[in-house]
């Protein structure tokens, strides 16, 4: 255990040292505070307690990370996230041999074809980009990672959002200015001037109005895929359990002699 540093021979600290000490101080208030935090497992027995099904817990513990996602990787001029992250520990180490479900799991969510690849006993699986069944111009960039360790899973999975602002805010970009240009042809007949000078309030009242509706699209469609991927995650959660309560059983069914 370290001495408490006081007395009347209290060390001094130049400004840099002392800076660092500081820095130091918050990370590991920081790293006892994520060491404070509950997995889903113990919610789910917290909940138990209770009497609330563990079905519910990890449907909240969704929806929270949903929210959580949001928040934090929010762009107000987009008015929804560029990048949507999930991830959970799961109690319970999901076996290798279980993985065909977890990929059918995110399959089956959001309709993409994907590769996987196994390093150890980690899964990584990325969708196809041109595979989709939107088309090119609306492929998903979706990764998901599988990490078994000490007794856990964790669970990551991270949709790149690119395409889909290209694919939006570019129709709207161009809704925009064909617009501006129809509202502008009836002052071909006026003079220059007066022509400009309306033209102008015009064009960025169109522009503003095409980015507006815009925004709504985006976030409706963000909307929509964050709760796709927020369904597999809870797919791939139902599975980890499934196989606890296996290997739980097992360890409690007496051999036979």
């Amino acid at each position: 255990m370290l001495t408490p540093l006081t007395g009347p021979h209290d060390p001094r600290f130049q400004e840099s040292e002392a800076a660092h000490i500081l820095e130091r101080a918050a990370e590991l208030q920081r790293l006892a505070s994520d060491a404070r935090r509950m997995s889903v497992g113990e919610l789910e027995e917290a909940a138990a307690v209770a009497g609330i099904d563990a079905s519910f817990v990890r449907r909240a513990a969704g929806e929270m990370a949903l929210r959580q996602a949001g928040r934090e990787r929010a762009t107000p001029t987009l008015g929804a996230p560029r990048t949507l992250v999930l991830e959970v520990v799961l109690d319970g180490e999901i076996p290798v041999r279980a993985y065909e479900y977890v990929i059918e799991a995110i399959r089956r969510h959001t309709g993409e074809l994907g590769v996987a690849s196994l390093i150890g006993r980690s899964l990584t699986w990325t969708a196809l980009p041109k595979h989709g069944p939107a088309g090119p111009r609306w492929s998903r960039t979706i990764a998901l990672t599988v990490v078994p360790h000490g007794g856990r899973t964790r669970v990551r999975i991270e949709e790149k959002l690119d395409h889909l602002v290209r694919g939006v805010f570019g129709a709207a970009a161009g809704s925009g200015s064909g617009g501006a240009l129809l509202s502008t042809l009836p002052l071909a007949a006026l003079s220059t001037s007066l022509a400009l000078a309306l033209a102008l309030p015009l064009t960025a009242a169109a522009c503003v109005g095409a980015w507006i509706v815009a925004r709504q699209v985006y976030r409706a469609r963000v909307d929509a895929r964050a709760r796709e991927l927020d369904g597999a995650m809870q797919a791939i959660s139902t599975i980890a359990q499934n196989y606890a309560k296996a290997r739980a059983l097992a360890r409690a069914t007496p051999k036979a002699s």
